[in-house]
């Protein structure tokens, strides 16, 4: 490969983790966690860790991006005879799992550097290694039906609730609301892009969840999932705005009136024949839910704290620019 090429391969590569739609901003949910883990701890007098919730944001976001390339590594075959152009791919075999390898050892190192326990870092191992069994043969949960789905949402659950909670020493009634918030989110996320991908994995023989139980079934499903995690994200809303000692009236009604917008724009596209994927297969009061508990609440969590914690701005910033990537992504949806 010339310099030139391997230039512009490294380019594309750093332009995607940023930007891309399977980049850094695949931890928005982290957005969440952190801001309600930090308003709950803040309330109780415990001191604002700034430092401590950047480096969880690094390390989280290496691990997110190692489940990616292992992902995209092991489904190279297949993307290629679809004609998905994926950048890991382009690298040598050996090169390309170095890469993958390289994210959680500075994962491991960020967590390390933060004063992360024994437990943070074993758990965060636990993460890890999900994230490898759902993708990489021989276990490949992947194509194991409903078996994929759980070890998804479980990795997903412990990457982005469980060891983050753990990291900031949350109490354990936020990681039970926030843990089943994230888990009923992603199994959503998945069971709708395998619904988008039921054709072309049926002809590449690639049992996922939903060839295996059908399209209609699945469909079902995924309705019945939808709400369930629709009534859910609606009770983590209200738990995170009654956790807060001041502002709690003003924020109630600022996301009133985030979920009166979002609400109006998805019925106003869902009746538009250039409506997204996203609007036209799944129920505008999940869509308008899971904007407001993951994109919209921690922005506004996070800046009520950087008041109390002026430091707690580089937080705020971090997780701003993910939300605002993030919903421009949604917002503009097709498929690849």
């Amino acid at each position: 490969m010339s310099d030139t090429r391997t230039a512009l391969l490294w380019q594309e590569a750093l332009v995607e983790t940023l930007w891309g739609r399977r980049g850094i901003v695949k931890v928005v949910a982290l957005c969440l966690t952190v801001a309600l883990s930090a308003t709950r701890a803040a309330s109780a007098g415990l001191p604002e860790r700034w430092a401590v919730c950047l480096q969880l944001f690094a390390a989280v976001a290496c691990w997110s991006q190692m489940a990616i390339l292992a992902n995209e590594l092991s489904d190279r075959a297949p993307d290629q005879a679809a004609g998905k152009r994926r950048w890991i791919c382009r690298l040598p075999p050996m090169a390309g799992v170095m890469v993958t390898t390289l994210y959680p050892v500075i994962g491991f190192v960020a967590l390390a550097a933060a004063g992360g326990t024994g437990v943070v870092l074993a758990l965060y191992g636990v993460a890890v290694a999900l994230a490898l069994l759902y993708s990489v043969k021989p276990v490949r949960m992947k194509e194991r039906g409903i078996w994929g789905v759980l070890g998804y949402v479980v990795c997903a659950a412990t990457g982005l609730t469980i060891v983050p909670c753990v990291m900031l020493r949350s109490d354990w009634l936020t990681l039970a609301i926030l843990a089943p918030a994230v888990a009923l989110d992603k199994s959503v996320n998945l069971q709708f892009h395998q619904i988008i991908d039921y054709e072309g994995d049926r002809r590449a023989g690639i049992r996922t969840c939903v060839t295996e139980i059908g399209l209609s079934r699945a469909k079902s499903w995924l309705g019945w999932v939808s709400w369930l995690a629709t009534f859910w994200l609606f009770a983590t809303i209200v738990f995170a705005v009654v956790s807060l000692p001041t502002w709690r009236t003003w924020v109630a009604y600022g996301m009133g009136a985030v979920l009166l917008a979002v609400s109006a724009y998805s019925i106003g596209q869902r009746r538009r024949d250039e409506a997204t994927e996203l609007v036209r297969n799944l129920p505008w009061p999940y869509l308008t839910l899971t904007y407001v508990a993951f994109r919209a609440l921690p922005i506004v969590l996070l800046a009520r704290l950087t008041l109390q914690a002026p430091a707690m701005w580089t937080v705020a910033c971090v997780a701003t620019a993910l939300v605002l990537i993030e919903s421009w992504q949604s917002f503009r949806y097709r498929l690849p």
